[in-house]
């Protein structure tokens, strides 16, 4: 049995979640000599009209009689008595008819007026789309723009009609008076319009009210969980003052709701102990334009104050009449520590188990960060992940939850709130918790993953690569440097378009041209990524593939050197793998065969049996499980089983290992000598050399074929039964969680996917055998 080092924990209510900081410290409280404590400040609104805040329509424009009062001249653009699709009875409709040919249409509407950008912020529409469309805005002042909308949200189709927000809080910066509103609609098929209206949303509403709780609010790529701070409205909270303790905080404002006038608005922070002593703090914020988007930490000591409980208060002074607003974050009650627990996870994106030196694959890479973390704590040489696609593997890794029951097998649904993430718990236990991550489909908006983070960083241009997931994730670590800390961080480099920096760029390659058209053409597929369209040496992209997994283990070097780090608990594993012309499948985690699905997973902890190797199979998604223990924390309902029991020499049957494809194209099953995969759906080639019929079955002979390169169902047609019997009985026991939501689908996001080789394909729905199925393959098991 080995000795696992684990510290005691006190268990605090659930926090919040997201950050980033400038600096702003002070002398801090006093240290205890105890593993420190993060407890969350819950806010709550000082004046009651916060929530009576309501939005006003400033302007209603009605619909023209005539469509080119609004400089709409086409026969094919009508008013028109209609009634959108669940309503009962008919209103004027404004029809903006698409042309033939399936070309996108635009068009432009002219509103003239004498347009105030004191009065109002928002842009409202009513209106139906059978396409989508996108919509944006311009204001005119004496024949010149002088505003354009941003952001100009994509609207799924719908023809029960929707309501379409554009939000303009910056117009408040203009000053005079604008004299024409252009609306530029785009859509490839036909719109209608029921309203358009201005709108004044008061400044207290633009990010969430203490009284509704922390969201995420976005600063450039940095976000942190924060509430709204108005200038009409103080906010309060009761702490915990029976430790010696700070207050420490982020403070931010998006660029869009700058205070408008060129002056500085101070922000008052008093706290006062139950016996009535005192600690007040001013901040002098910056002006308009001195330091937008950007967010500023801050620490209180708090040691002065006497009494078990405290209360806080916080409020915005304005030099003039006009309203402010700030973004505050992150607010906690911080028991300072000698030796704060640590607990780090990496995830880096489509790395293969055999593209790692400490696993002894023969694979022509230099990882000495990761062998000396393998050297130092253990290597799991037979760890299977859920699935082949980013968003859905890493919702398994933060809930232990299969994808099978999340719902989510696309990186297009995001997780719903109401799940519990591994981030959550450890938040729940007084930890920090921050997600530094490399791929913009990871963001909370697309993945849901956001929750249980009181920081998050996640591109928003293109994608990290591992150099500036590591500056930022440094640039953070002084900020806890005495808190418990719970980090998540995501590297993305070995992910296609394989593309490292020098001097890694063909290090494994040479300086030949590997687009050359006068070389033979060595691609045997019809489809490749954007980004090597025109290849001819098909061995490029794994010498490039190698060189990227050399660089981002340079990168981690410099996480993984700092003491805190060393001594705390520290894995990491990847979400999937890559083909890279296995099974002819060229530069895509595509199907479930082992190159997909077997991921290296190295943990390192204190008192860790260093060196030791596990062959024994285990699952990622026990992962979470695992760093909890071995962290010491409490689960408080987190799901799992932990995986040290191999470590134990305890006597465990080896349970079957299940995964789930990507859109359900597929699922598998690894289990004792065998390895099967049942095609859920016909899916034909593109990067691959081979289609796959509707329920077609392979099987593969692990201890004679661990790559899986022979197909042995006709040879073992009985094991073959068996384990495609022991599969879909898997895929019927699904339990429904209702975690999956509705995401983005728009014509970007889904581009940037296709370019990053993701199928963006309608469907991902579990699409269960028909016991009736007359389909070849399923005569042949009948």
């Amino acid at each position: 049995m080995h000795s696992f080092a684990r510290r005691a924990l006190r268990t605090l209510p659930l926090l919040t979640l997201i950050v980033l900081a400038g600096a702003c410290r002070e002398e801090k409280a006093p240290t205890a000599d105890v593993s420190g404590l993060v407890e969350p400040v819950i806010w709550h609104d000082v004046a009651p009209e916060r929530a009576e805040l309501a939005d006003r329509v400033v302007h209603d424009f009605g619909l023209p009689a005539d469509p080119a009062d609004w400089h709409l001249d086409s026969p094919k653009v009508y008013v028109k008595q209609l009634a959108f699709q669940g309503e009962e009875g008919r209103a004027d409709t404004l029809v903006l008819e698409r042309a033939d040919g399936g070309e996108e249409n635009r068009w432009d509407i002219g509103l003239e007026g004498n347009f105030d950008p004191d009065s109002f912020n928002l842009l409202r529409l009513h209106l139906a789309t059978e396409a989508g469309c996108r919509i944006s805005a311009r204001f005119y002042r004496e024949g010149e723009v002088v505003y354009n909308s941003r952001g100009n949200p994509w609207v799924e189709s719908s023809v029960a009609g929707t309501v379409v927000e554009i939000d303009m809080p910056e117009l408040r910066f203009q000053g005079r008076p604008m004299e024409q509103l252009q609306l530029i609609v785009r859509s490839k098929g036909s719109m209608a319009i029921r309203s358009i209206q201005l709108v004044d949303r008061p400044i207290g509403n633009w990010l969430p009210s203490a009284a509704g709780g922390e969201e995420l609010i976005h600063l450039g790529p940095l976000a942190r969980s924060a509430v709204g701070l108005w200038s009409g409205s103080p906010i309060e909270a009761d702490v915990d003052l029976t430790q010696p303790a700070s207050l420490t905080f982020s403070y931010g404002v998006p660029g869009t709701l700058e205070y408008p006038v060129r002056k500085s608005m101070k922000l008052h922070v008093h706290a006062t102990g139950a016996d009535g002593t005192e600690v007040d703090k001013t901040i002098a914020l910056p002006k308009r334009g001195e330091a937008p988007n950007q967010w500023n930490h801050v620490e209180v000591p708090l040691h002065t104050l006497h009494g078990e409980r405290g209360k806080l208060r916080m409020e915005l002074e304005v030099p003039d009449a006009a309203e402010g607003i700030y973004a505050i974050a992150e607010a906690k009650i911080v028991q300072h520590a000698q030796k704060p627990r640590t607990v780090i996870l990496v995830t880096s994106d489509t790395h293969r188990y055999d593209h790692v030196g400490a696993s002894h694959s023969g694979v022509q890479v230099s990882t000495p960060t990761l062998d000396a973390l393998a050297a130092r704590g253990v290597f799991f040489e037979n760890c299977y992940t859920s699935t082949n696609v980013t968003n859905p593997s890493h919702v398994a890794i933060m809930t232990a939850t299969h994808p099978r029951d999340t719902g989510i097998l696309d990186n297009t649904s995001p997780l719903v709130r109401s799940a519990l993430t591994l981030a959550e718990t450890y938040q729940a236990a007084g930890y920090r918790t921050w997600a530094v991550l490399s791929a913009i489909h990871l963001g909370d908006h697309e993945s849901g993953l956001g929750q249980g983070f009181d920081r998050v960083s996640i591109p928003n241009g293109a994608d990290y690569d591992a150099h500036e997931a590591l500056d930022t994730l440094l640039d953070w670590m002084p900020d806890a440097d005495d808190a418990p800390l719970f980090v998540w961080l995501h590297l993305f480099d070995a992910h296609i378009p394989y593309a490292p920096p020098a001097p890694f760029d063909r290090k494994y390659y040479g300086d030949g041209d590997p687009f050359d058209p006068a070389l033979p053409n060595g691609i045997p597929v019809p489809e490749l990524p954007p980004s090597l369209h025109g290849l001819r040496d098909a061995s490029y992209p794994p010498a490039q593939y190698r060189a990227e997994v050399d660089y981002l283990d340079s990168q981690l070097g410099r996480l993984m050197q700092l003491p805190r780090v060393q001594s705390g608990v520290v894995a990491v594993t990847a979400d999937h793998g890559e083909n890279l012309g296995q099974h002819g499948i060229y530069y895509d985690h595509g199907n479930l065969y082992p190159d997909s699905i077997h991921v290296p997973l190295v943990i390192s902890w204190p008192g860790a049996p260093e060196g030791e190797r596990v062959p024994a199979p285990v699952f990622q998604l026990d992962l979470g499980s695992t760093l909890l223990e071995l962290s010491d924390t409490p689960a408080k309902g987190f799901p799992g089983t932990s995986m040290l029991h191999v470590l134990d020499g305890e006597e465990n049957d080896v349970l079957p290992r299940f995964a789930l494809g990507a859109h359900a194209l597929s699922c598998s099953v690894n289990y004792g000598r065998w390895h099967l995969i049942l095609h859920l759906r016909e899916h034909a080639p593109g990067n691959f050399t081979q289609s796959h019929a509707l329920h077609q079955v392979e099987l593969y002979d692990l201890n004679v074929d661990p790559a899986c390169e022979h197909d042995v169902v006709d040879e073992y047609p009985e094991d073959a039964r068996r384990m495609r019997r022991l599969l879909i009985d898997w895929l019927e026991s699904a339990s429904e969680t209702g975690w999956a939501s509705e995401g983005r689908k728009d014509p970007e996001t889904m581009e940037r996917l296709r370019n990053l080789g993701y199928t963006t394909a309608d469907g991902s729905d579990i699409q269960l055998l028909d016991p009736d199925c007359e389909c070849p393959w399923c005569a042949r098991f009948r």
